[in-house]
């Protein structure tokens, strides 16, 4: 096992690419298109006969008895706490939504849906019925986030409560920790035109900043994960360790709730090495590692992405299958980018708008790259938002998000295809988020030198004076609207099922962890929370 993590992140020299005429540089270099491999740290080792270390994996290949045992145990662990689950939900509504919000941190409400839409459609229910969401800020804020992430409309206006008679929120708020965190998730929840949720987001990390020094190292621990992690815009399956550590047994049903929880996660980490082997296999069956030398060979951070959009255990099958086009799309931008010239570009791009159905979108995402590949061929600057409408297409989202949609099990018909054709809100918004991460300009891709063009250097073009700061403000800023807009586009009601929302969701909240660079264009956060889902397991 150390061998191979050896080699999952070994470095080596980048590939070069070759010269052409004109030579387009990479203009994407933060895209999912265009991610980083300054160090090549991303390859899957060419020794697919893999010892795994993991205890839940040495149990698979052991007795069938222990896999029975296995097996009996986390079913019935599953029960006992679907048991509490419903029980809470109908004797304490308040201690209910602790355990909610305890089993999605944990990564495990993938079991409980059925009973945490029960929970939250009766509290909805009691809301719209009485206009009550409760009087203490750490039930009002919870509520609110959990029926918002549900999909039910609750409006901002509840949190006028704790606001005195100036219209500033209370200051007698600042003893409350408890309170003031789960204020601070609910902020991240609003959508446009909800400044009481903004001002909300600014007073509680405010004060929760200011308290840190008065507080005991767990709460210090606890406090600091809210502010840089806050849930609804982190991935739950990279945070369940974090969170076991962060919670203290309060409750009898929270220490069933981990113990479950564990289980799960060494369960779900074995699925995930065996989905690593199988697209190691397809990748080097394919071969154009070895026919496109210029291109990346990236395999294990595209399937990144697969995991982190499709994390129900159950969909193993369409994270491998996922992971292809994921492939297609960086190895195609590598063509645009550093290889193809302009007119083999514009026959290449031809020939694959002939194509219908489900290839429409590959279409589009063509069309966009050859406009960018046109742009700097002869020299072309864009206009700042003619950028950007065109590099959230070319940012691979769309397609990835359309693949996703059919692999879970969406039907292809004329209805659904116009319907993703026209780019809705809930794939566009994810595609800016990506795209304006991207021109953030944290790093540059090591094998494609030349002048990365980006909203930032359009903006400035067009307004004189107009420092870097100012435009990187600016841009900070357009993405928390387009925050806002993705969480408009989930509330309900929406056309799409709740299995293609989330997965948008996560594709958003992946973003931050791509660009994580440190100064050797390498990816520290990413490459360490991939370790810990892949080679540590958590101790039962």
């Amino acid at each position: 096992m150390a061998l191979y993590t050896k080699a999952f992140f070994a470095s080596s020299i980048p590939p070069i690419a070759p010269k052409r005429i004109p030579q387009t540089p990479n203009s994407n270099p933060f895209s999912l298109t265009s991610l980083p491999s300054a160090h090549k740290d991303w390859s899957i080792a060419q020794d697919n006969t893999i010892l795994w270390s993991t205890p839940l994996e040495r149990q698979s290949h052991g007795l069938k008895r222990d896999r029975d045992d296995f097996s009996l145990q986390h079913e019935r662990k599953m029960e006992e706490c679907g048991h509490v689950l419903r029980k809470v939900g109908k004797d304490d509504p308040f201690e209910s939504l602790n355990m909610i919000n305890a089993v999605q941190r944990l990564g495990i409400d993938y079991y409980f849906q059925e009973e945490i839409e029960a929970i939250l459609h009766s509290q909805y229910l009691k809301y719209i019925s009485h206009g009550d969401c409760g009087h203490q800020l750490h039930e009002v804020a919870l509520r609110f986030r959990l029926l918002r992430q549900q999909g039910y409309y609750v409006p901002a206006e509840i949190f006028n409560n704790f606001k005195g008679k100036e219209g500033k929120f209370k200051k007698e708020l600042a003893e409350d920790i408890d309170g003031l965190m789960a204020l601070y998730e609910a902020s991240q929840l609003g959508i446009e035109g909800e400044d009481i949720l903004e001002e909300a987001g600014n007073f509680s990390e405010r004060l929760l900043t200011a308290r840190v020094r008065h507080l005991d190292d767990n709460q210090v621990r606890v406090v600091g994960s809210t502010l840089r992690h806050p849930h609804h815009k982190s991935l739950a399956r990279f945070m369940v360790k974090n969170f076991l550590g962060n919670f203290q047994d309060r409750n009898g049903w929270l220490n069933d709730l981990q113990q479950l929880a564990k289980m799960d996660f060494n369960m779900v980490q074995s699925m995930h090495q065996k989905e690593i082997v199988q697209i190691s296999k397809w990748w080097t069956d394919l071969g154009l590692s070895k026919e496109l030398k210029f291109a990346r060979d990236q395999p294990l951070k595209w399937y990144t992405v697969s995991m982190a959009c499709l994390t129900d255990p159950d969909m193993s099958d369409e994270r491998v299958e996922l992971t292809k086009p994921i492939s297609l799309i960086y190895i195609i931008d590598d063509i645009f980018d550093v290889y193809g010239s302009l007119e083999e570009l514009t026959l290449f791009t031809e020939a694959v708008n002939k194509y219908a159905s489900i290839t429409g979108s590959w279409a589009v995402l063509f069309n966009a790259f050859l406009v960018e590949a046109k742009w700097f061929a002869t020299g072309q600057s864009p206009k700042s938002e003619e950028y950007l409408t065109n590099a959230v297409v070319s940012s691979g989202v769309h397609v990835v998000l359309v693949h996703i949609f059919f692999l879970l099990g969406h039907r292809l018909n004329k209805e659904n295809v116009q319907l993703l054709d026209t780019i809705p809100g809930i794939i566009s918004s994810p595609g800016t988020i990506l795209r304006l991460w991207d021109d953030l300009g944290s790093a540059m891709d090591e094998s494609q030198d030349g002048h990365d063009g980006s909203y930032i250097d359009y903006y400035m073009q067009e307004n004189e004076g107009c420092s870097v700061k100012e435009s990187r403000e600016k841009v900070v800023g357009m993405i928390s609207e387009a925050w806002k807009r993705l969480n408009k586009e989930c509330l309900s009601p929406n056309p799409f099922p709740a299995t293609f929302t989330k997965a948008s969701l996560n594709l958003a909240r992946l973003v931050p962890l791509l660009y994580s660079y440190d100064n050797n264009h390498c990816l520290p956060s990413l490459e360490e929370h991939m370790k810990s889902m892949l080679y540590e397991s958590v101790t039962m």
